[in-house]
């Protein structure tokens, strides 16, 4: 399995962050600098004798959480997952359409759970499972569902592709 790199996971929120300065629809504010120790700490801890369900799960509710980032963790977290399946030779599309349910639902779980929407700590990393990472999973089962499901369409009846 091929995992995540600090290097990656800033790379994606650095990316975002850059798109903010010429594309007014893409909001970022910088208020404070990556905080690299986290992210050093979520690869570290990262789940090596997993699935990739489990590790890209680990993933996005991790770094959503802990917050490592001034702004678009929940952005980061999700091309994180994307950037994350490519490696490993799944193809993975999010539907854009879902993605703000997704995020709204995230943030609803968070406070319910931590009675917070600020960083949490790396102790994070190693709680036990809670109705946020569920939830995480959950989504990124439906995608790799749906993502099959089109796949196999696409290929048994290839004609139908071109009118997406």
């Amino acid at each position: 399995m091929n995992y995540l790199t600090v290097s990656e996971i800033t790379t994606i929120n650095d990316t975002i962050r850059d798109m903010s300065h010429y594309n007014p629809k893409i909001e970022y504010v910088d208020v404070f600098d990556t905080r690299t120790d986290k992210l050093d700490a979520l690869i570290c801890i990262a789940p090596f004798n997993s699935n990739l369900l489990d590790a890209a799960t680990y993933y996005m509710k991790n770094i959503i959480i802990m917050q490592c980032f001034s702004d678009s963790n929940h952005r980061t977290a999700i091309e994180a997952v994307r950037l994350f399946f490519h490696k490993n030779n799944v193809n993975f599309k999010w539907n854009p359409k879902e993605i703000v349910k997704i995020q709204r639902d995230i943030y609803k779980l968070r406070y319910k759970i931590y009675n917070t929407y600020e960083e949490l700590s790396i102790s994070v990393l190693t709680e036990p499972h809670n109705s946020l990472l569920y939830y995480c999973k959950n989504c990124i089962e439906d995608i790799l569902s749906d993502n099959f499901i089109a796949e196999a369409q696409e290929s048994r009846y290839p004609h139908r592709a071109s009118f997406r």
